[in-house]
């Protein structure tokens, strides 16, 4: 509907339909990532047509709705979609639609110099220069030119909290709506065709990505987490969220934050539980 000719051949005669459900649960049976050799080969850099023209063609790794397998290339391809119907770049479209509508003042794509300053270093290059304000994803910085569906938004815990709080109060804050409740809803909950693989629209319930929400949380707890070291984990039936905004991979891309994501999430649950218990016994 949106991309022409965008499908999985079973056969040289038949075929399946790759459906946006499908890029938003990571079911959708394209490649995790692609080959920046190929690419830069085939359609130079910084440029995004070329790119999506790359993820249009390539291999699929398996029949959409028949396993999970996490894609940048799935949010890449939203992002296209996005675009093609709004007829903005992703970038004015969320902040148009998002970021000035709840007064996510610190929240950008490629971040100009008022933001600059207070964005973290990732990973050294092997010219010896280190990013600081660019994305730190290969595909999203040298093809996308920054602004891409699986990398390159900066922000900072107080606007992500507001965001939070939107979703937590059924997609409003402060007044002013940027989702309906039901789709808030249907971003908690995994579509019944797919419930083996336990990804929601655009967020994790149970699948094997999901250890940051620990095990103290309730079941109907959902989360999302960054390469670089960040994670969201937001849990509706006890109203808590928890942001970690860790930085795994400065220097040199080798920090690991999956154990402490947990343990962070448990300690939070933990804290809010024992505060709850010291009422009732009041």
């Amino acid at each position: 509907m949106y991309i022409p000719g965008f499908v999985y051949m079973i056969q040289s005669n038949r075929k399946s339909n790759i459906r946006i459900v499908n890029l938003l649960t990571h079911t959708s049976g394209i490649p995790s990532y692609a080959p920046e050799t190929t690419i830069k080969k085939r359609y130079g850099t910084s440029n995004p047509i070329g790119f999506m023209n790359y993820i249009d063609s390539c291999k699929r790794d398996f029949e959409p709705g028949k396993s999970m397998e996490y894609s940048c290339l799935n949010f890449i391809t939203l992002q296209h979609i996005i675009e093609k119907i709004s007829g903005k770049s992703l970038r004015d479209f969320a902040k148009e639609n998002i970021y000035d509508v709840l007064g996510m003042h610190h929240t950008d794509f490629n971040p100009g110099n008022e933001m600059l300053a207070n964005c973290a270093p990732t990973s050294k290059l092997k010219n010896g220069s280190v990013l600081q304000g660019i994305v730190h994803d290969p595909l999203a910085r040298q093809f996308n030119c920054g602004i891409s569906g699986n990398a390159g938004l900066f922000s900072n815990a107080s606007d992500i909290a507001i965001l939070v709080a939107a979703l937590q109060n059924g997609g409003e804050w402060n007044g002013h709506r940027i989702l309906h409740p039901i789709t808030v809803n249907q971003m908690r909950t995994v579509p019944d065709s797919l419930k083996a693989f336990g990804r929601t629209l655009g967020w994790d319930l149970s699948s094997r990505y999901s250890s940051c929400k620990g095990d103290s949380l309730s079941p109907n707890t959902y989360c999302h987490t960054g390469y670089t070291g960040t994670s969201i984990v937001i849990d509706p039936d006890n109203d808590i969220s928890i942001i970690l905004l860790t930085n795994r991979v400065h220097p040199f891309d080798k920090g690991s934050v999956v154990k402490l994501r947990a343990m962070v999430s448990n300690a939070v649950a933990a804290s809010i539980k024992k505060e709850n218990s010291a009422v009732c016994n009041i």
